[in-house]
């Protein structure tokens, strides 16, 4: 940009916010993909996750639990187990697109630090790297908990099923 390094060490609060103003405005088009590909889904996401939960999920509120009772406002197992699973992959989406969305801003804002031409088909380039690097990752952290000692097998099933969740979205 047109900053040197000595020059942004000194900035300031407001500074910050006017540098990221003139970053973000002098390359609105690629900015505007990226939003458009990555935090409008997001957004999308996490505002249907709170209108799916306050009209599918009303009854299960104040931590009720699934007893048995003869009140029909009560919840029952099966709305907990659907809760469970919505909530799981809510989670799953919405860390998969902030992952995305994370990459392509900073690919981005490095680029133009860099004075380097920052087109759309290259910030899916590197997006496609991190998410091949996820995958690399996840199975280089999964390959040690498959081993065959029974007395570990209940600590490694429950750690290989939590790493599981976390990098699904990578694969």
């Amino acid at each position: 940009m047109d900053r040197t390094e000595d020059d942004m060490k000194l900035v300031g609060f407001f500074g910050i916010f006017k540098q990221s103003f003139k970053t973000v405005f002098s390359s609105k088009k690629i900015f505007a993909q990226i939003t458009l590909a990555f935090i409008l889904p997001l957004a999308i996401v996490f505002i249907v996750q709170m209108e799916i939960s306050h009209h599918f999920f009303w009854k299960i509120d104040n931590n009720t639990l699934p007893y048995d009772s003869n009140d029909s406002h009560e919840a029952t197992a099966l709305d907990w187990l659907y809760y469970a699973l919505f909530t799981i992959a809510y989670y799953a989406l919405l860390t998969f697109f902030s992952v995305l969305s994370t990459a392509a801003v900073v690919f981005t804002i490095a680029s133009i630090y860099t004075t380097r031409e920052v087109v759309f088909r290259s910030v899916m380039k590197v997006i496609r790297k991190v998410l091949i690097q996820g995958r690399l990752s996840c199975i280089l952290d999964l390959a040690p908990r498959f081993n065959s000692d029974p007395r570990n097998l209940r600590v490694n099933m429950f750690e290989t099923l939590a790493d599981l969740y976390v990098w699904r979205m990578l694969l």
